[in-house]
């Protein structure tokens, strides 16, 4: 059965809709993008238009609505097979996220306001339909044809992910025509067209469903901030996390996130414009020298110190911060520093690594101000550091020095290793059969 995750305590009505894997017997937003824009040349094959999409006159949404399939990175997978060697009961827990899961995306393709540059093909989809995967397969049009993409940008405010071609395949089968965005954004009653691929007994099944925008300003706070959704009534269901939700002429208003548990047919969506700051980002992103790379780590890193110097307020910025390999490396013996979460084992069987994320988190807290104090400096390089891939800082704590290492993974520095606070154990507590539902973020 797939079935979306609850919210956690600060979000306990509402629901996200990512599908597992099958198992053996998931403040304002920036601002819209100035909407006039000039007639842009098309690019040698691509359509003519103006604006800086490329879209069809009347877009197929079941061609450019695509189903992203996404595993853990393999250190992570490998260390899930070891654990589901040595736990029985969560053996299928384990196994299903190794293989991971799916969710719903869609094709944009920019030229920018000028159309002087090639277009670029990216693929929106929610941050939690990726969790940690730096690559993910993206098949298009419900045909089997599996094409590989990298996850280029995750959003640093909203529950959103941008995914590009991995290599040249705009000739080779990725569509060269996307969406259009919306000129204005939804308002109430306006009628709206979702559409995804919710799960459909264990594999994905197109579904496009219609409703009307039922509240057009709905703030909610994700533990960070207020961020900016729009309220909707269009079906969505596991599997539908990512997809588009466009006006009735197949423009886009936003992107599917979340739905409401114990109401009638109530959606939220991440506003256009949100969408349009990260592929605008994407878009402008240059090849890292040296000199750009080290200050884009030490960026991470700072950022990092001041989340955790916030305490509990900060936790989610300290999560989306962890990397792959030390999630990997300390994600299951972190799992004691859920307690204070309560009854959270029915989370973990939802999807478990957006639950060690979490308890990572928390451990962070615990490693960096170990005396519930707050971080005092910044990170200063290691001088004479050689290593090629990885940028490594000592950081001041209330606790004493520490040395964090970060990597790029998608498109932002990451926290790849550094000393922690002793583990709590390694097998999740609690009965599988708890009603309560726990989740770290969104999902």
């Amino acid at each position: 059965m797939l079935a979306c995750s609850t919210g956690s305590a600060w979000l306990a009505l509402v629901v996200s809709c990512a599908a597992p894997a099958p198992r053996p017997e998931t403040a304002a937003p920036p601002p819209r993008a100035a909407e006039a824009r000039p007639a842009a040349a098309p690019a040698p094959g691509l359509p003519a238009g103006t604006g800086p999409w490329v879209h069809a006159a009347q877009p197929d949404l079941r061609r450019v609505t695509v189903v992203v399939k996404a595993s853990p990175p393999p250190a992570l997978a490998v260390r899930y097979r070891q654990l589901a060697t040595r736990y029985q009961r969560l053996e299928p827990v384990l196994r299903g996220a190794a293989e991971g899961g799916f969710g719903s995306g869609f094709s944009l393709v920019w030229r920018g306001a000028s159309g002087a540059a090639p277009p670029r093909a990216f693929v929106v989809t929610n941050r939690h339909v990726v969790d940690l995967a730096t690559d993910a397969l993206v098949v298009f049009g419900g045909t089997e044809l599996r094409l590989p993409a990298v996850v280029v940008d995750v959003d640093p405010l909203y529950d959103l992910a941008l995914l590009a071609p991995a290599g040249d395949l705009l000739l080779r089968g990725w569509p060269e025509q996307g969406l259009d965005v919306a000129s204005a954004p939804p308002k109430d009653q306006e009628v709206v067209v979702a559409s995804g691929y919710p799960g459909l007994g264990s594999a994905p099944s197109y579904q496009v469903t219609r409703g009307i925008v039922s509240n057009e300003r709905f703030l909610l706070d994700d533990g960070t901030g207020e961020r900016l959704y729009f309220q909707h009534t269009a079906a969505i269901d596991p599997g539908s996390s990512g997809g588009p939700l466009t006006t009735e002429d197949g423009r886009l208003l936003g992107v599917n996130t979340l739905k409401a548990r114990n109401r009638e047919a109530v959606g939220l969506a991440v506003p256009a414009s949100a969408v349009v700051a990260a592929v605008e980002r994407a878009a402008s992103a240059r090849p890292l020298d040296e000199a750009a790379s080290a200050s884009q780590a030490r960026g991470a890193c700072e950022a990092l110190v001041r989340a955790l110097s916030l305490g509990k307020s900060g936790l989610g910025a300290a999560e989306r911060a962890i990397g792959s390999r030390l999630a990997a490396d300390e994600g299951m013996n972190s799992l004691g520093y859920l307690q204070a979460d309560g009854e959270w084992a029915e989370a973990f069987i939802d999807d478990p690594t957006r639950v060690i994320v979490r308890a990572l988190g928390w451990r962070l807290l615990a490693s960096a101000l170990p005396d519930g104090g707050s971080a005092t400096a910044g990170c200063v390089p290691v001088s004479g550091d050689q290593a090629p891939a990885a940028h490594r800082f000592t950081v001041k704590t209330r606790g004493g020095a520490v040395t964090w290492s970060f990597v790029r993974e998608q498109g932002v520095f990451k926290l790849d290793a550094g000393p922690l606070a002793a583990p709590k154990g390694e097998a999740p507590g609690g009965s599988p059969h708890n009603t309560k539902k726990w989740s770290p973020t969104l999902r």
